[in-house]
């Protein structure tokens, strides 16, 4: 699977029902439309640094008929251009890979050492003194 950065796409483009995904990445790679089996969007955002030239600038993920000319490809441009991916993976932000503590062993309480961390701890060593 290749990924396609810094596709330019205008805004009267943009505002067709259906994306022609497919055929802008035929027309980046400079390949035959039939040759790719998915295109699809990874990334859009909009490059408004010139009032006069509002742009979408989109990055796909493109898969091909064989990864052997997705090699070839991505050789062609330079490495923020393209990018030869791995099989999509299902990214969960909220999992860690390794448990960082043991059974049985309490995890540690952060309070911080700025302002709100110092107010805290020495509010809560008051509140145990006046209790």
């Amino acid at each position: 699977m290749l990924r396609l950065h810094q596709i330019r796409l205008t805004l009267a483009d943009a505002a067709q029902d259906e994306l022609p995904c497919r055929a802008l990445a035929a027309a980046r790679l400079r390949v035959p439309e039939a040759e790719i089996l998915s295109a699809r969007i990874a990334r859009r955002s909009v490059d408004a640094r010139d009032r006069r030239d509002v742009y979408f600038s989109l990055s796909l993920d493109v898969t091909l008929a064989s990864p052997q000319t997705e090699r070839t490809l991505v050789r062609r441009f330079a490495p923020n251009q393209a990018a030869l991916l791995d099989a999509p993976k299902e990214y969960d932000a909220f999992s860690l890979p390794v448990r960082p503590y043991g059974e049985g062993r309490p995890r540690p309480v952060v309070i911080g050492a700025g302002p709100a961390g110092c107010s805290a701890r020495w509010g809560s060593r008051y509140a145990a003194r006046s209790r």
